[in-house]
Order: C-alpha cells, then sequence, then structure tokens
C-alpha cells in the first residue's frame, strides 16, 4: 500500500507533468513530431534517453 507521504508526492509530480503538458510551447513540440513523423521537413529535433548515464549527467563533471 502507498503510504499518504508517498501518494501526496506522486500527485505533486504528476501535477507538474500535467502543467508542463499543458503549455502551449509542448502543444507545438506535438505538433512539429507529427510532421517529422509524416516524413515533412520541420527543424531538427532531437530525443533524449540517456539510459544509464544520470551519473555522467549529474556529477557536474565537464
Amino acid at each position: 500500500m502507498i503510504g499518504q507521504a508517498d501518494r501526496r508526492l506522486l500527485r505533486d509530480l504528476a501535477r507538474r507533468v500535467a502543467d508542463i503538458a499543458s503549455l502551449p510551447v509542448m502543444t507545438d513540440r506535438r505538433e512539429m513530431w507529427k510532421r517529422h513523423n509524416r516524413l515533412q521537413r520541420v527543424r531538427p529535433l532531437v530525443l533524449v534517453f540517456p539510459e544509464g548515464a544520470w551519473r555522467e549527467l549529474t556529477s557536474g563533471c565537464y
């Protein structure tokens, strides 16, 4: 069972994700990805999945 503190944390995080997803810039980005997937020309798009590299990204080493 999920405790009250964890439930509150998850709900806060879900609210943040929903707030970010509702920003106008995200509508533009979704449309650009749809155009990209239809093989229409759009500016270069970058999708990043830093699997296994979180330590390097967060360590502050440049």
